[in-house]
């Protein structure tokens, strides 16, 4: 089968990577959980200076801890660190999404982010369970698509997996898409259309063919490489090492299932959902124990305050904590 030798080669790719590289991922080199190093420091500060938007900051944030978290199942086979960097993920890609949408007021719309980056930090949220924030995520892409906000604009035709995520939320959550003044896929939108015309069907063998005909299309956008031209930047998430085998849009499809209060098979025959990435991401059955801080949270708010003084701040970041009644919601 195709797709085990694919999995294998990217298996071997990560794992290699894991074992060479000594930059700032990688939680056994990091003997605190929230410490990074002077080169991810270093990083941030582009951020500081105005180089780049303060939301991206929140966004190279929300990708450091989902490749620590991948790390830890890969590398580390420790749960509770797996716990704790998805978790931050899930916040720090809340606020790239929720402080970038606020941006929108005071850099007239040059903050938008692309439809396909940020769709991830929206399925995470999902995955996670934390239900409130993937609510609030969720209405706000809506909006936008229906030109009401500019989160993402009004999307993009080729951002397909993306699309296919925010149709799923909307089918769960009853909120209409204005497709008329979206930028919604013209061309071929197979296995996406397929599965959204039955996402919520009860035949168990049904949504095992579903979920292999998504896991063999996110395979092929995942080996795709960018050209030359960087046209292809729509697939630049899948070109990231420790997405490669996390496939976040089928996990989102089966999470949202199981909210509405389906049943979803307990095996999968493709062999991407048999991967302990996979495995790792379905075994979430409740809200994941939450940090007592975000790392540079604190920090890039201030900065963010300074460049927009209208945004609201959350006041659970005022001291660079996260207080127990946030914690508690899901």
């Amino acid at each position: 089968m195709i797709e085990n030798l694919v999995i294998k080669r990217l298996n071997e790719e990560i794992n290699k990577k894991y074992q060479t590289d000594d930059g700032w991922y990688f939680c056994d080199k990091l003997q605190e959980s929230g410490a990074v190093n002077e080169e991810f420091v270093d990083h941030l500060d582009m951020f500081y200076d105005g180089t780049y938007f303060i939301h991206v900051g929140f966004e190279v944030l929300a990708h450091f801890s989902l490749e620590r978290s991948i790390h830890t199942i890969l590398a580390l086979k420790n749960r509770d660190k797996f716990n704790e960097e998805f978790a931050r993920t899930t916040i720090y890609g809340y606020l790239t999404l929720m402080m970038g949408s606020q941006m929108c007021k005071c850099e007239h719309g040059q903050s938008s982010m692309p439809m396909h980056r940020s769709i991830l930090h929206f399925a995470n949220n999902i995955i996670a369970l934390e239900w409130e924030r993937a609510e609030e995520i969720g209405d706000a892409l809506i909006a936008s698509l229906n030109a009401e906000n500019c989160i993402i604009k009004r999307g993009d035709y080729e951002a397909y997996g993306a699309w296919f995520v925010v149709e799923l939320y909307s089918k769960f959550a009853h909120k209409d898409i204005n497709k008329k003044r979206a930028y919604y896929p013209k061309d071929d939108f197979s296995p996406y259309d397929i599965v959204l015309a039955d996402w919520d069907t009860g035949d168990m063998e049904q949504i095992d063919i579903f979920v292999t005909l998504l896991a063999t299309k996110f395979l092929e956008s995942a080996t795709i490489p960018m050209n030359e031209n960087n046209e292809s930047e729509k697939r630049a998430n899948l070109e990231i090492p420790h997405i490669q085998l996390f496939p976040y849009e089928i996990l989102t499809w089966l999470k949202l299932r199981e909210k509405a209060g389906l049943k979803n098979p307990k095996t999968f025959t493709h062999p991407l959902m048999n991967t302990p990435i996979a495995k790792m991401f379905l075994d979430i059955k409740e809200p994941l124990p939450k940090p007592t801080e975000l790392p540079y949270a604190k920090e890039l708010l201030e900065k963010l305050k300074e460049q927009c003084p209208d945004v609201e701040v959350p006041e659970w970041l005022e001291d660079n904590t996260i207080p127990k009644d946030f914690l508690d919601k899901s």
